[in-house]
């Protein structure tokens, strides 16, 4: 995971279990968009007291392990890095967005099964 940093007091505020590398505003170009132009990347925003956001937190990082090389799965964590979250214009929370080719390509709003971020995930990997 060469290209994200994991901040250990944000990734403890989501619990222990969580496997999602975290992207800090000063990484989001570089991490996110610069990596999308090689595999598509799902970002999730979510923040520590949301919890639909920790409710998808396991699935997130079932999904992070299925897609392994094939895609990246990373956590912006917006309570943190508000002038990202402000950037982006994220308003609401969850929120997925997948990159390709260094664009928004996808989002998917609200708690959401893996059945649908999974399928968000493969239909980017059928269009490369």
């Amino acid at each position: 995971m060469g290209l994200f940093t994991r901040r250990s007091g944000a990734s403890d505020s989501r619990g222990a279990q969580s496997a999602l590398p975290l992207v800090s505003t000063d990484e989001f170009d570089h991490s996110v968009i610069e990596a999308s132009r090689t595999r598509p990347v799902l970002v999730d925003f979510w923040a520590p007291w949301c919890r639909p956001c920790k409710a998808m937190d396991p699935v997130l990082a079932e999904l992070a392990a299925r897609f392994g090389e094939q895609a990246s799965i990373v956590g912006v964590d917006i309570q943190s890095e508000p002038a990202l979250a402000s950037r982006l214009q994220i308003l609401s929370i969850p929120l997925l967005v997948i990159y390709r080719d260094g664009e928004q390509v996808a989002s998917l709003h609200g708690a959401q099964p893996k059945r649908a971020i999974a399928d968000l995930i493969d239909d980017q990997l059928s269009n490369s």
